[in-house]
């Protein structure tokens, strides 16, 4: 498929390829030394404070509802505004995509595979990043690493570089701080829905195609990983989460951390609720496969640049 892009599309294809295994090679390991995730943490903190202070209990639906739309476009726009001349000035993106995949995706990875190395050795503690990621046992914690990893896969990853390839710096980017505020409006301020009820829907539309292409990609690399369980998972493609916890053979629910709301989430999956450095290793198996799997997807337009 790659190899009948369009010149454009393929040029932007061997862009992310290119940022994808730097990404890999260097930005993951690199970030994780140098702290990069502070940035995110404080992006974070700014959406989540503006969306509080503007999310008000004794505001009628309707009132809230057009808050959400307002506080989005804040947002939103400015991202797609600057991605855009990121796109003017800097047309093949090297100065925009290489430290945007270096920034969504550079702390998890040590992080997880950190997390694997004291499953193993059973001396996992109940916090994890930051003191609002507490969680009552191990085992909550390791489902909801499990779930935010793949989560990341699919909207940092996949998600950014597919609409980088079809609307370039300004859609990636667009997509990215839509998927912010859908994360921080929806499910911590669950008491009043109706303000981030549009920006959820919208965002919904954005990933829709994005989270299909990763569901796939991890279907596929699952079956490189021992004990997966592919043909149960297929079943629920379309349920992100009820998928994961099919292909893993675990059951995904219960508590969240307070940085994501605090609330039960609904339980999925037929497996153990009890995951273990197995299930860990299971995952980042099926994690590393479908990364090979789109590199080399993407591999064929570097072919067609040359030709």
């Amino acid at each position: 498929m790659t190899a009948t892009l369009l010149p454009f599309m393929a040029e932007r294809a061997s862009v992310l390829w290119m940022a994808l295994a730097l990404t890999i090679a260097i930005g993951w390991p690199f970030g994780y030394v140098l702290k990069l995730d502070r940035i995110r943490r404080a992006v974070h903190t700014l959406t989540r404070a503006l969306g509080r202070r503007l999310n008000k209990s004794k505001r009628d639906a309707a009132t809230l509802a057009w808050r959400g739309v307002i506080v989005t476009a804040m947002i939103v726009l400015p991202a797609f505004i600057g991605g855009a001349l990121f796109d003017h000035y800097l047309p093949r993106g090297w100065l925009f995509v290489v430290p945007l995949l270096l920034f969504v995706g550079s702390q998890r990875q040590p992080g997880m595979i950190a997390l694997w190395r004291a499953a193993k050795s059973e001396t996992l503690t109940l916090q994890m990043a930051q003191p609002s990621y507490l969680f009552t046992d191990t085992h909550a914690l390791l489902r909801f690493a499990i779930l935010d990893h793949a989560t990341r896969f699919a909207i940092s990853i996949v998600g950014v570089m597919l609409w980088y390839l079809v609307g370039g710096s300004a859609a990636a980017f667009a997509y990215l701080a839509l998927g912010l505020c859908a994360a921080h409006f929806t499910p911590e301020l669950k008491q009043n829905l109706a303000f981030g009820g549009a920006t959820d829907r919208l965002f919904a539309i954005a990933d829709f195609i994005p989270r299909i292409i990763a569901t796939v990609l991890l279907l596929f690399a699952s079956f490189f990983a021992p004990g997966a369980k592919p043909a149960r998972a297929i079943m629920h493609f379309m349920n992100f989460p009820r998928f994961l916890a099919d292909l893993l053979d675990i059951a995904l629910g219960g508590p969240m951390p307070a940085a994501h709301g605090g609330a039960n989430m609904p339980w999925v999956g037929k497996g153990t609720p009890k995951p273990t450095a197995q299930h860990l290793a299971r995952w980042l198996i099926t994690w590393a496969v479908a990364l090979l799997l789109l590199m080399a997807a993407i591999l064929p337009s570097l072919v067609q640049l040359n030709h």
